[in-house]
């Protein structure tokens, strides 16, 4: 990926509400600036956060009674998984420090239950994911499993009593989403050359492609499987308020990495991730603007550069650098975190205002979307940093 100071221009946005600035070149008629949309432009009881993982981030991993997780063989609190088979105290008190620490700072804490690192316990007890306690979306909207599954695999899923179904129904508060990329997909009814191994390839009767016509859907970014496309994010919150009752979302992580081969003082200046993080913002605003989502948090992924799974510490996603190379573990921040910090600080909502309730929700559009977002030409130097 090529770095350069000027940021590139935020180019997706189609609101009817985004104007262009005088003199805008006619070829590129949104030249945009990272700094030009403001915390205003969202309703005032929208959460902006940035999101982390216990695993990713703590270490620690066979101190102060936790159990074993499926990544060492979750848990600090109950290393058994259930709280019949006992609470580890000192986790219990570790975990009410950092809740108390945030709300001391002015966070707000959403705390995520899981986050791949299931107790070595429940995997054995359960199977995981083949067990069929773990549901999709549809079964806790709808009381049954997607009409593709019941279809495809109908021998495989279990029968919901009349019980079950009510129970299952409208079983939660909001929608999770996870958003990242894009890919294309196209239907895949070939045989399967061996239909005694069941895996989730072959079930899903798609094809996925990063590619069309030999273009990519975006340009590659790290991880290499992220192609940024940030439209995709409109498009799936759409997809997700129309094929779900219009629920309430949060956009539970969006980031993109670090090119893998620059240093920590290139890295920190960050334009693709200012970049990217503004552009999906756009198109969340346009989702709940134009298409009445009601969206009502952003958690960017993630606020510090942490091990990222199998690819250890070789990806770096987050918005402060942290220097592997000092016994300290230096942290320091990047361009973005200035950004996003001065992006959280351009706000004039009054208090107690806000969210769909300034009018939004229910397809009713918030007056936040009456506010104009002025396009125009920007550059982003060290010095303005």
């Amino acid at each position: 990926m090529k770095i350069t100071k000027d940021t590139k221009s935020f180019a997706e946005s189609s609101s009817n509400n985004v104007i262009p600035a005088a003199g805008a070149a006619a070829d590129d008629p949104y030249p945009f600036s990272p700094v030009a949309i403001d915390r205003l432009h969202f309703p005032a009881n929208f959460f902006f956060g940035t999101a982390t993982a216990a695993y990713q981030v703590e270490g620690a991993h066979n101190r102060s009674g936790k159990g074993p997780s499926i990544w060492d063989t979750f848990s600090h609190e109950h290393p058994g998984g259930r709280v019949s088979e006992g609470v580890n105290e000192e986790g219990i008190a570790f975990y009410n420090s950092v809740i108390n620490d945030a709300i001391a700072n002015g966070l707000e804490p959403f705390v995520t239950i899981f986050h791949w690192d299931v107790p070595q316990a429940l995997e054995d007890k359960y199977g995981g994911f083949l067990s069929q306690r773990i549901v999709f979306l549809d079964p806790i909207v709808y009381g049954h499993y997607p009409k593709t599954m019941r279809t495809l695999v109908p021998k495989r899923l279990p029968e919901f009593t009349w019980d079950q179904k009510q129970m299952l129904k409208n079983s939660y508060d909001f929608v999770g989403i996870n958003s990242y990329t894009s890919t294309y997909v196209s239907a895949n009814f070939t045989p399967d050359p061996n239909p005694n191994h069941i895996r989730v390839s072959t079930d899903k009767r798609v094809t996925l492609s990063d590619y069309k016509n030999g273009k990519p859907i975006g340009e590659q970014a790290s991880p290499s499987w992220l192609y940024v496309y940030p439209e995709g994010i409109l498009d799936v919150l759409k997809y997700t308020k129309d094929t779900y009752k219009n629920p309430i979302i949060y956009i539970t992580e969006n980031g993109i990495g670090d090119p893998v081969d620059l240093s920590l003082q290139d890295a920190a200046k960050d334009t693709w991730r200012i970049n990217y993080h503004g552009r999906h913002l756009l198109y969340i605003r346009q989702a709940i603007c134009d298409h009445k989502v009601r969206v009502e948090g952003y958690f960017v992924w993630t606020y510090i550069d942490n091990l990222e799974w199998s690819s250890g510490y070789t990806i770096r996603m987050g918005l402060y650098n942290v220097d592997r190379s000092t016994k300290e573990l230096t942290r320091s921040p990047k361009w973005s975190a200035k950004i996003f910090h001065d992006f959280l600080n351009r706000n004039g909502h009054s208090r107690g205002g806000g969210g769909h309730g300034e009018g939004g929700g229910d397809g009713i559009v918030p007056d936040v979307c009456r506010r104009l977002i002025p396009i125009r030409p920007k550059t982003v130097t060290h010095d303005e940093l």
